[in-house]
């Protein structure tokens, strides 16, 4: 849907130069956060829980001649984790790799987009610098050069076929005036995409 907007100068167009509204981004903000998270859980689990119990024991025995016995046994119970020196050292030392790791993907993803968005802008110049130069000269050139032929033909100082030759300059002008309108339009929606926006036609002038 939409028309193509006749001349006016897209430069001034809004685009959002906000990089982080890119979904690439925040998948990769949220993976470093996910990353913090277990290097949190990891050093909280550095110590192991140490278990205290109460243990209670009850026996009977049958001995003869003396008939049937009965032992209770009441005692404390308690769980060390062995080794001692471990303190998780190892999942910790993982996690904060794995930090460090998303934090250089993320910065691989930024330079990607600013190379995008680069390279949209410089797109963008070109085609809005063609559009320019079909409609500001080319185009009214071609146009003037046909009128100038049929008044000349009209008066008997020019042929038939100088003047249709001139008109199918002026209508070839005005095709390719119409492939540099689509070629700025398309530039201007990849624009968008590079800088995270829904592509949308640019209003009219």
């Amino acid at each position: 849907s939409g028309s193509l907007p006749v001349g006016g100068d897209w430069s001034t167009a809004p685009i959002v130069a906000e990089t982080n509204s890119r979904p690439e981004i925040r998948i990769a903000l949220a993976r470093i956060e996910t990353a913090r998270r277990e290097t949190r859980l990891a050093r909280a689990q550095r110590w192991h829980d140490v278990g205290v119990g109460l243990v209670s024991e009850m026996q009977r025995s049958e001995d003869q001649p003396s008939g049937v016995g009965r032992d209770d046994f009441v005692g404390l119970r308690v769980a060390v984790p062995l080794p001692f020196w471990n303190r998780n050292q190892g999942r910790i030392r993982e996690t904060e790799t794995r930090v460090q790791r998303r934090q250089l993907e993320l910065k691989a993803v930024q330079l990607r987009i600013r190379t995008e968005q680069e390279a949209a802008r410089e797109t963008m110049a070109i085609a809005m610098t063609a559009e320019r130069e079909w409609r500001e000269v080319q185009l009214p050139l071609a146009s003037e050069l046909e009128q100038q032929l049929l008044r000349q033909r009209e008066q008997g100082q020019a042929s038939f076929t100088d003047w249709a030759r001139a008109r199918e300059r002026r209508l070839q002008a005005e095709a390719d005036h119409l492939e540099s309108r689509r070629d700025l339009l398309r530039a201007w929606l990849r624009a968008q995409t590079a800088w995270g926006q829904m592509p949308q036609f640019p209003p009219q002038p």
